[in-house]
């Protein structure tokens, strides 16, 4: 088992960044006037020709049958950049157009200009509007001038409804390979776990979330999405999840994990064979400690959502996935999970922290944790 110890406070990272030199900063400043002077002096000239636009949608889209506009048109890209874009426009009924686009970068000792495109987010949108066998699965779309961003996603709640987003988007994936269309690591798709906690402050809580790309969906991506579920199940200590795995499925599954959670009892180590922590190294979380204290025979009450326990000295602790509201000490107002120490709150470390380090819980039960 390897270990792994994370830094005791992340509000104090703030204190190790360096302050840069005036003179330093000047020089930046500089640099920075020169690269837009640089850039705005390219205007729309561009480095790339027809021929190189058309030899760049056959290597990156893997098309053949398509014509590319004459003359490249002024457009902005989603940073309002200004950019040369090409309309690509594919033979056949349809008349698909999505487009190419050459865009400025800057890299050490020259400028850079780039191609980009939109193809497969054009593709994954006309395949998806001409495919009827979805019943979860809903379009995310957004445009950038005249550029496109696509993705498609579902969510799900449970072990049975991940598997029938997964035969889903088999079944789409075959529809789109029968089509023609092969080109590898091509068009997003993102499964979201509808976990219990997912809502509860301003950045969503995306363990046991899978995302990947249709074209290469494969048996392995029904296993590592099955997995991301499980870790989370695990971690979290979501109960009825794990009432769908059976106990040597759960034991194997953590066997097979780097990072797991030991105990010292004396002289002695321990490795607990079903419980895991944060895959993130935030620690502990609430619902697993609860397992371990009842395990290590510490008076505790409850259950892994919401629990007491009271130490040697007398001191209530109460815990919960509950404990959640806004800080008055966050300047921005946010909302943060706390737990209660005699009834007062105690803030975490983070505000989206529902974990504890070893070093925190060796502080509130005298139980020496690795993980």
């Amino acid at each position: 088992m390897e270990t792994r110890n994370k830094a005791m406070d992340t509000n104090n990272k703030a204190k190790d960044i360096y302050k840069i030199p005036a003179r330093l900063g000047k020089i930046f400043i500089a640099i920075n006037l020169i690269i837009v002077l640089m850039y705005s002096l390219s205007g729309c000239a561009g480095k790339h020709t027809q021929s190189g636009v058309r030899d760049f949608v056959v290597e990156k889209c893997g098309l053949k049958n398509f014509a590319v506009s004459d003359e490249p048109k002024k457009a902005e890209d989603k940073y309002r950049n200004s950019v040369l874009l090409w309309d690509i426009t594919l033979g056949g009924k349809e008349k698909i157009v999505f487009h190419v686009w050459e865009d400025y970068g800057w890299v050490p000792g020259a400028g850079s200009n780039s191609l980009f495109t939109d193809c497969d987010d054009v593709m994954l949108r006309y395949y998806f509007e001409s495919y009827n066998g979805f019943t979860n699965f809903k379009l995310d779309t957004s445009m950038h001038g005249e550029t496109e961003w696509n993705e498609i996603y579902a969510s799900y709640t449970d072990r049975d409804s991940l598997h029938k987003r997964l035969d889903e988007l088999n079944k789409f994936h075959d529809f789109v390979i029968s089509k023609g269309f092969q080109k590898e690591y091509s068009m997003r798709y993102n499964l979201l776990f509808e976990n219990p906690l997912r809502h509860n402050v301003e950045d969503d809580v995306e363990d046991g979330d899978f995302s990947g790309f249709v074209t290469s969906f494969d048996d392995e991506d029904r296993i590592t999405a099955e997995q991301n579920y499980l870790y989370a199940c695990i971690d979290y200590r979501f109960e009825n999840h794990l009432l769908k795995f059976t106990k040597e499925e759960i034991k194997t599954f953590v066997k097979e994990q780097k990072y797991r959670i030991g105990i010292s009892r004396g002289d002695k180590n321990y490795v607990y064979d079903d419980l895991l922590p944060s895959k993130f190294g935030y620690g502990i979380s609430f619902g697993t400690l609860f397992e371990i204290l009842k395990r290590e025979g510490l008076e505790v009450k409850g259950n892994s959502w919401k629990y007491s326990y009271i130490d040697e000295r007398g001191n209530k602790y109460d815990f919960s996935y509950d404990f959640f509201k806004q800080n008055p000490e966050d300047p921005e107002g946010k909302v943060w999970y706390f737990y209660l120490k005699n009834g007062e709150p105690v803030w975490m470390d983070a505000y989206f922290y529902n974990h504890l380090h070893e070093y925190k819980i060796a502080e509130i039960t005298g139980l020496k944790l690795d993980a």
